[in-house]
C-alpha cells in the first residue's frame, strides 16, 4: 500500500508555504484566535518596503490585536476588525472590504478578503487595487464630464439640479436655471472649422466659470449650449443680474487664430421656489422650460435674456401638436390652394394669380399659412407641402390655359429648403410635363433671403430653371439682401415690391421716390415689376404712375378659390372689364 501520510505532511509543511508564496496578494494565515500561523513572500516584501508606515506582522503575533491597535487611529481598521473576528467566530461565511491607506505619502487602495479554513482559522488577503480604482474614477469622470471643457455634462447636471431643488425645498429659497446658447455659432464652424469652434467653446466655458460663485454649477449641455444652476436666489432681479453677468462674459470679444470674433448669447431663465418633494422629473421640467425661454430669446432677436412663463409652455405644446398634424395634412387631403389675382397697371386685365396654400384642419378649422409655414420649414415638412403645392398649381394652371391669353401665369412660392433639395429642377420639369403646361405659364417666387442663403448653389439651380422656360420672381423685394450685383447675377424676370413700401407711398415722398427708383432699375435690367399690398385706389394710381407693370392687393381681389378665379377669367374673357387707370 502507498503511504498517504507523506504527502499530507509535505502539504502541512513546505508545500503549503510554497502555495502561499506563489500567491501575488499579501496573504497570511491565522488560527481561530487570530494568531498568525504563516505569511507569504508578498506580505514580507510589502512590510519591508513600507516599514515606516505599517506595523510588522510576523508568525506568532496576533493579527486581531494589530487591527485593534490600528482601529484607534484608522477608521478602515474598525470595519476590518469586525469582519475578521466574525469570520473566525463562525458568524460570517466570508468578509470583503476596500480601504484606503497612506503609504510613503501616497494614497493607496486595498481590497481585504477573509475566507475561513475547514479546520478553523482563516486566510486573510490584501490586494493593491489602486490602479483599478483610479481607472474606475477616470471612467466615472468621463461619463459625467465633458471631454473638451472638463465641465459637468448633462448626466451630472440632472443629479446636481435635483439636489439643488431638494435643498431649496428645505431652505425656502429659489433655484435659477439659465440655459445659454451662442448665437450664430454654426457660422464659425462652417467658416473657420471645428478646431476654431472648440477653442471658442473652451474659452466661453472658462469665462462662465470665472463669473460664477463656487456653489453655482456650470455645465456644458452640448454643442454651443451651457446650463448654469444658481442656488440661494431670492428674487427675479437676483437671477437676472446673474444672467447679465454671464452674457457679458460670454459676449466679450475674443481672438481665435488671429481672427477677432464676437458672439451674441441668448439666455433662457427659469426660476423655482422648490417643493417638499423633488425628483429628477423636476430637473427635466426646469431644463425644458429654460430651453423654451432660450429659444424665445432667439425668436426676439438673439443676444437677449428671457424669463420663462407658463404661456411659453402652452405655445410650445400647441406648436408641437401643429407640427405633428402637419405631417399628415397632405396625405389626409387637408391642404387647399387659394389664388390671388394680379392685374395689369395698364389696362386692368388679370395677368396672373399667386397660389397661396391653406390648411383646413379637422379640429381647428381653416389655418392661415402665417401660423404653419414656419413650423413646416423647421420640421422639414415644407418639402412635401411645397411639392404638393407645385403639382396642384400646375394642374390648375393647365386647366386655365383655354380661358387665358399667352401672358397669363400662376406664381408658386418656393422655400429655400426646396431650392436646395436635390432633384428640384427635375421635379419642376416633371410637373410641367405631367400637366402638359407651358413653362412660361409658371412663375417661381423666392424671397431675397432664400436666394442669399447659398448664392452659388442658387445661381446654378435658377439657371437650370430658367433654361426650362419658367419665370423667376423675387418676392418681397426691398426687405432682404437688396444688392444690385445679385440682381445681375441671378436669372431673375420679375421683382415684387414689398407691401411695406406701397403702404407708405401716400404719406412719405421719399418712399414714393424709392419705388420709382426700384421700377426704373428693374426696367433698365429688363425686369417686370409687381406692386404688392395695394389696398386703396390712391395706392393703385401711385404705383401706376411709378411705372409698375402689375399690382396685387385687396383693392382688386382677395385670395379666392380656383372656382371663383375660373368665373373671373370667364367673365373678363367675354365682357372685358378693365379697371380705370
Amino acid at each position: 500500500m502507498n503511504d498517504v501520510s507523506a504527502p499530507r505532511a509535505a502539504w502541512d509543511g513546505g508545500l503549503a508555504q510554497s502555495v502561499l508564496d506563489a500567491l501575488p496578494s499579501l496573504t497570511l494565515v491565522v488560527n481561530h484566535g487570530g494568531e498568525v500561523l504563516a505569511t507569504n513572500e508578498a506580505w514580507k516584501s510589502y512590510q519591508t518596503a513600507h516599514a515606516l508606515d505599517v506595523e510588522e506582522t510576523i508568525v506568532g503575533s496576533s493579527y486581531v490585536d494589530q487591527l485593534r491597535n490600528d482601529a484607534t487611529t484608522q477608521r478602515w481598521a474598525i470595519q476590518a476588525l469586525a469582519g475578521v473576528t466574525s469570520v473566525l467566530a463562525g458568524r460570517m461565511m466570508s468578509f470583503e472590504m476596500d480601504y484606503d491607506l497612506l503609504l510613503a505619502n501616497v494614497d493607496r487602495t486595498f481590497s481585504l478578503s477573509v475566507v475561513p479554513l475547514p479546520a478553523g482559522g482563516a486566510v486573510v488577503s490584501h490586494v493593491d487595487i489602486t490602479w483599478r480604482k483610479s481607472l474606475e474614477r477616470q471612467l466615472s469622470h468621463r461619463a459625467t464630464h465633458d471631454a473638451l471643457t472638463g465641465l459637468p455634462n448633462r448626466m451630472l447636471l440632472t443629479d446636481r439640479l435635483t439636489q439643488a431643488v431638494q435643498r431649496a425645498a428645505r431652505t425656502g429659497k429659489q433655484v435659477g436655471v439659465l440655459f445659454c446658447d451662442l448665437d450664430q455659432f454654426k457660422v464659425l464652424n462652417d467658416t473657420l472649422g471645428h478646431a476654431a469652434g472648440d477653442q471658442v467653446i473652451v474659452s466661453v466655458a472658462r469665462r462662465l466659470q470665472s463669473v460664477c460663485r463656487t456653489n453655482d454649477s456650470v455645465t456644458r449641455f452640448g454643442g454651443d449650449e451651457f446650463v448654469i444652476v444658481v442656488e440661494d436666489i431670492t428674487s427675479e432681479d437676483d437671477v437676472r443680474m446673474v444672467a447679465e453677468r454671464l452674457r457679458d462674459a460670454a459676449t466679450a470679444p475674443m481672438q481665435v487664430d488671429g481672427v477677432d470674433l464676437w458672439f451674441g448669447t441668448s439666455i433662457g431663465v427659469v426660476l423655482t421656489a422648490g417643493s417638499t418633494r423633488a425628483s429628477s422629473r423636476d430637473a427635466d421640467d426646469l431644463l425644458r422650460d429654460a430651453d423654451t425661454a432660450m429659444y424665445r430669446a432667439k425668436d426676439l432677436g438673439r443676444n437677449r435674456i428671457v424669463l420663462f412663463d407658463k404661456s411659453m409652455r402652452e405655445e410650445v405644446a400647441s406648436r408641437l401638436e401643429l407640427t405633428m398634424s402637419l405631417r399628415h395634412a397632405v396625405r389626409r387631403h387637408e391642404l387647399r390652394l387659394d389664388y390671388q389675382p394680379e392685374f395689369s397697371c395698364t389696362d386692368g386685365h388679370i395677368v396672373g394669380v399667386e397660389a397661396l396654400v391653406r390648411w383646413q384642419h379637422p379640429q381647428r378649422g381653416l389655418i392661415n399659412p402665417v401660423e404653419f409655414i414656419e413650423a413646416a420649414e423647421e420640421s422639414g415638412t415644407i418639402i412635401e407641402i411645397g411639392s404638393w403645392v407645385l403639382e396642384e398649381a400646375c394642374r390648375q394652371a393647365a386647366l386655365w390655359s383655354d380661358l387665358t391669353g399667352p401672358g397669363f401665369s400662376v406664381a408658386v412660392n418656393i422655400s429655400s429648403k426646396q431650392l436646395s433639395e436635390p432633384g428640384f429642377v427635375d421635379h419642376v420639369r416633371d410637373c410641367l410635363r405631367r400637366n402638359n403646361l407651358e413653362p412660361s405659364r409658371l412663375v417661381l417666387e423666392l424671397t431675397e433671403s432664400a436666394l442669399m442663403r447659398d448664392p452659388e448653389s442658387a445661381t446654378a439651380v435658377l439657371m437650370a430653371l430658367s433654361d426650362l422656360g419658367v419665370w423667376i420672381s423675387v418676392d418681397d423685394f426691398g426687405t432682404g439682401y437688396s444688392s444690385l450685383s445679385y440682381l445681375q447675377r441671378f436669372p431673375v424676370d420679375i421683382l415684387k415690391i414689398d407691401r411695406s413700401f406701397i403702404g407708405r407711398m401716400l404719406e412719405h415722398p421719399k418712399t414714393t421716390a424709392l419705388v420709382h427708383g426700384i421700377v426704373d432699375l428693374a426696367h433698365a435690367l429688363g425686369l417686370l415689376t409687381v406692386a404688392e399690398g395695394v389696398e386703396v385706389e390712391e395706392q393703385r394710381l401711385a404705383v401706376s404712375r411709378a411705372g409698375c407693370d402689375a399690382f396685387q392687393g385687396y383693392l382688386a381681389a382677395k385670395p379666392q378659390s380656383a372656382e371663383a378665379i375660373s368665373t373671373m377669367l370667364t367673365e373678363r374673357a367675354t365682357i372685358s372689364q378693365p379697371l380705370a387707370v
